[in-house]
């Protein structure tokens, strides 16, 4: 069985697990649990957390929007890691994307619709 190389998104979850803190200011994760979330060894973590090496390239911490849509994917990919509760979240996100689009869409289609009827309108008129 071959090592498992620890990818530069793997390393960047380490990182934002544990920077996550408490309401008292600590990790809200313990290396342990980081490194059976994440799939790798403590000492991986440690490493990545605490030295700098081959871990110095990936920054510090990701934006807000990449740590979300870190998130995100790491849920979907590992689902059973997460409670009945937080899969449907995950699902009631997709919904609302989607009603978001369609109502997009339908804004969409109003506009031409409204634009179609002014010409028609015109038209008729003999403007």
């Amino acid at each position: 069985m071959g090592r498992k190389v620890l990818t530069g998104a793997a390393a960047m979850e380490i990182k934002r697990l544990y920077s996550l803190l408490s309401s008292t200011g600590k990790p809200l994760h313990s290396q342990m649990e980081i490194a059976r979330i994440v799939g790798v060894s403590e000492t991986t973590v440690f490493r990545v957390i605490h030295k700098g090496g081959a871990y110095a390239q990936v920054r510090e911490l990701p934006t807000e929007d990449e740590a979300e849509a870190s998130l995100k994917r790491f849920k979907e990919v590992n689902r059973h890691l997460f409670s009945e509760e937080e899969r449907g979240e995950i699902a009631l996100g997709k919904l609302q994307a989607a009603i978001r689009e369609t109502q997009e869409k339908s804004q969409a289609g109003d506009r031409m619709l409204g634009e179609l009827n002014e010409e028609d309108f015109m038209k008729g008129s003999g403007v």
